[in-house]
């Protein structure tokens, strides 16, 4: 039972719910007219990439007292478990993005809020975090915007 497990996090991992293959097949543009600049995550997964959205100044647009607490995707987009409606829980050391067993780091990086997820068969993706106010984000995957707001 813990073998089949560890294989469907894999699957879910590796094709993040949202698409099979390569970022081509996923429609994602060549131009990313949400972002000013594209940076390579360094990660195991030759696919992982991060960007950074625009703010008019180039900074974060508000600060965040934390992302500890409860979340809720209120948008239309989606990935891995943050599902339309789906409530993603940081507890300060894990959190349900991939799998109950994730672990993350939240942090600022110089102009941006990074948010650092390892599922719990260890692969890491990096995410820019655009925060809205204390109680709204945005985590970007590639170009795409997951829409966040605080429930707890």
């Amino acid at each position: 039972m813990k073998m089949i497990a560890i294989i469907t996090a894999f699957v879910f991992i590796t094709f993040g719910l949202v698409g099979c293959g390569d970022d081509e097949d996923m429609g994602v543009s060549e131009t990313l007219p949400t972002t000013t600049a594209t940076t390579n995550a360094v990660a195991p997964n030759a696919h992982d990439t991060t960007e950074t959205p625009a703010t008019e100044d180039n900074r974060p647009s508000a600060t965040i007292s934390g992302i500890e607490g409860k979340w809720k995707n209120i948008g239309e987009n989606t990935f891995a478990m943050a599902q339309r409606g789906a409530i993603i829980a940081f507890d300060g050391t894990n959190c349900n993005w991939y799998s109950p067993r994730d672990t993350y780091a939240f942090y600022r990086d110089g102009d941006h809020y990074r948010l650092d997820i390892t599922s719990a068969i260890g692969e890491s993706r990096t995410f820019v975090v655009k925060v809205i106010d204390n109680d709204n984000i945005e985590i970007y995957f590639v170009d795409t915007p997951i829409t966040m707001q605080r429930v707890e």
